[in-house]
């Protein structure tokens, strides 16, 4: 068989290999919650407080079925369709933080040039953050880095006038990229828990928190389903960059309205308008146009290259194979936009079932990613490997810290912004972060840009602001 088509299909057979590793939490999952639903199980086990909480919730009793969180949506008229189109961010802080932003819009308002320098503050910081992240995520995936090792100077063993002597020891180097994603995705998952979880402690100490963060806790099961989904979208998301260069990858996250629409309708029914599906079909398009421009000179760049490199027949065999790691590129990012649109849409329907704080959602789902990932790394052997790699590797490791560190300032700067100033300025503030970080990485990584693509990109971002532009607007009528 082709080695460079079993290359291209190897982030297929790690995807399956995942998902049979996910089966060791997910299986015994399943099974221990439809024992206890149907009293199957000893009463040792269905009264033990951890199983209730698994199985039923923080509220205890009778239990909750994804059916009941499924009607509890069904036939909701809410007018403000497009909130369902925002990252879930955006939605829980809208929910739980309404009332501060209030006070606090209220109270700024008589500081005008305060309100000025702290917008500036959650700007840059969004920017920082974000900008950051991503050309780490681009680093990390692509560059070969380099490790140093010893070995024993084989010629001093050989060598008569140095027998009976200790043999010299010389340094050697070899160049490795760092391949996996799923190590990635536990680090920063690590993280993100740590900070959710001493967060939702601090919160706790204050009585007033206390009482404004009470609402009901889910089954602590119905956290997998948006875990998995939220792993899985991230790996994919890293996963993509071995095949895909980062604008594509920015720009196909653009295209997300449209899953995200079917998939709030396959799980929540919702319904949008005319408008809305315009504004889908118009980032499609200039979608399209970009990935058909990058897809020609991704194939002109192959041929080259090869063409310099070797003869008759290997510039044909070299753009065939950059063809089929194109392609498998958009498989990729495609599998990446349905799982996150489903996590988006599952996690909306647990807060508008439990009016949970986003800091138990983030707690929760973090938890669970790292039990799923960590398991899964341990089962494949990878975990110590991976670990070793990067501990063995000053760069990568930095690397590895910075972009967790910076995904977690970037998360802390989206609940600080939405709670201040609102969904519209975050919206706007990370809109134009998605158009900087593809000019930075064409810059930075020298991707070239032709006309075309250079006008699907337009296509995308003014259809996106005008989407926007039209969202305040309607509000404004209310």
């Amino acid at each position: 068989m082709d080695q460079t088509l079993v290359d291209d299909n190897y982030w297929f057979i790690q995807l399956a290999t995942n998902l049979l590793s996910y089966s060791l939490i997910l299986l015994p999952s399943a099974l221990l919650v439809y024992l206890v639903n149907n009293g199957l199980c000893h009463r040792s086990v269905s009264d033990n407080y951890l199983v209730k909480l698994f199985v039923y919730g923080g509220s205890g009793g009778g239990g909750t079925t994804n059916k009941d969180i499924h009607n509890n949506i069904i036939g909701d008229n809410d007018d403000d369709d497009n909130d369902r189109l925002l990252p879930v961010t955006i939605d829980t802080a809208v929910n739980n933080g309404r009332q501060q932003q209030n006070k606090l819009t209220k109270w700024w308002s008589q500081f005008g040039g305060r309100r000025a320098t702290l917008m500036l503050y959650c700007f840059a910081g969004l920017q920082v953050s974000y900008l950051s992240w991503g050309l780490l995520q681009e680093k990390i995936m692509t560059t070969e880095y380099t490790f140093h090792y010893n070995i024993l100077n084989v010629d001093d063993i050989n060598h008569p006038s140095n027998s009976g002597l200790n043999p010299t020891i010389k340094s050697s180097t070899y160049h490795q990229k760092f391949t996996n994603s799923q190590f990635l995705v536990l680090v920063n998952r690590v993280l993100a828990f740590i900070i959710a979880f001493v967060a939702l402690n601090i919160r706790q100490r204050s009585p007033t928190n206390r009482s404004r963060y009470g609402g009901g806790q889910p089954p602590l099961h119905q956290y997998i389903y948006c875990s998995l989904s939220n792993i899985l979208s991230s790996w994919c998301q890293y996963e993509a960059l071995k095949f895909v260069s980062f604008p594509t990858q920015v720009l196909s996250k653009a295209c997300k309205i449209m899953p995200v629409m079917l998939m709030s309708q396959l799980i929540g029914g919702k319904k949008y308008r005319t408008v809305e599906y315009l504004f889908a079909i118009s980032i499609s398009f200039g979608m399209t146009l970009f990935l058909w421009t990058d897809r020609s000179a991704n194939a002109s760049h192959a041929a080259a290259a090869a063409h310099h490199s070797s003869a008759d027949a290997a510039p044909l065999a070299s753009e065939s194979g950059s063809g089929q790691q194109y392609y498998g590129g958009l498989l990729i990012l495609i599998l990446y936009l349905t799982f996150d649109s489903f996590t988006s849409n599952w996690q909306t329907v647990l807060f508008d079932k439990y009016k949970m704080s986003t800091l138990h959602m983030m707690a929760g789902v973090n938890f669970f990613s790292i039990l799923l990932t960590s398991t899964s790394l341990l089962e494949q052997g990878d975990l110590g490997p991976a670990f070793q790699m990067v501990v063995n590797n000053t760069s990568l490791l930095t690397d590895c810290l910075l972009l967790s560190m910076f995904s977690a300032a970037g998360q802390l700067f989206v609940f600080y912004t939405i709670s201040t100033f609102g969904a519209l300025v975050f919206v706007t503030i990370m809109t134009l972060r998605q158009a900087i970080a593809i000019l930075l990485s064409c810059i930075v990584y020298n991707h070239s840009l032709a006309p075309v693509g250079l006008i699907g990109i337009i296509i995308v971002f003014a259809t996106l602001f005008t989407q926007i532009y039209w969202k305040s607007k309607s509000k404004g009528k209310r």
